[in-house]
């Protein structure tokens, strides 16, 4: 039990009401203090044990419901995992199928370029053996006609070439005839001067 507080009377209350009367003054204000301190005392632990149901009561309660929201939260998290997984199937369902569409478009783009690239190659080639054989109808076209000049010209050159000789040949067998009528005639001319001398002896 707790000691009750010394009391002291002042010294104007003690010369009014005398030795006595502060001694009667301070038992009774004893007694007043000594039963508020009890009344204190009891309200304090009916207070301390209220608020000690209170609190366990709230705790309780608390306890209850952080029970309540973690079995709702984790029905969310399941739930909410199922959807995940749901949505994740379907998303992976989904990209496989446009994988799956954007290679064979492009399967097939390709089959189309590469369709379209032999095509223009087969028609490059086409073209380019025919310019190939235009180019060698008009290569023999223009060699034949190069022969034919070059046979014609040499034909023409043998030609001027034989009646240049023949006309050579004309004119040096002219001059031997000359040369040889001349070497006769003197010889000639020398015989009938000797013959002369002789039948002059």
């Amino acid at each position: 039990m707790a000691a009750i507080p010394f009391i002291v009377v002042p010294k104007v209350l003690r010369e009014h009401l005398g030795e006595d009367g502060a001694e009667a003054l301070v038992d009774l204000l004893n007694q007043l203090g000594a039963h508020e301190v009890r009344e204190f005392r009891a309200s304090v632990e009916t207070a301390v044990n209220n608020l000690g149901a209170k609190v366990a009561q709230d705790i309780s309660a608390l306890s209850e419901r952080l029970a309540r929201e973690i079995a709702q939260l984790r029905m969310e998290m399941r739930d909410g995992s199922s959807s995940l997984r749901a949505e994740m199937q379907e998303a992976d369902t989904a990209l496989r199928t446009q994988m799956h569409e954007g290679f064979a478009s492009l399967r097939a783009e390709m089959q189309e370029a590469d369709t379209a690239l032999r095509t223009q190659m087969q028609q490059a080639d086409t073209a380019l053996r025919e310019e190939m054989h235009d180019g060698f109808a008009s290569l023999r076209a223009d060699m034949q006609e190069a022969d034919t000049a070059l046979r014609t010209q040499m034909h023409d050159g043998f030609a001027s070439l034989r009646t240049e000789m023949h006309a050579l040949m004309y004119r040096s067998q002219v001059s031997l005839i000359k040369w040889m009528f001349g070497f006769w005639l003197g010889q000639l001319v020398a015989i009938l001067g000797i013959l002369k001398l002789v039948g002059a002896l």
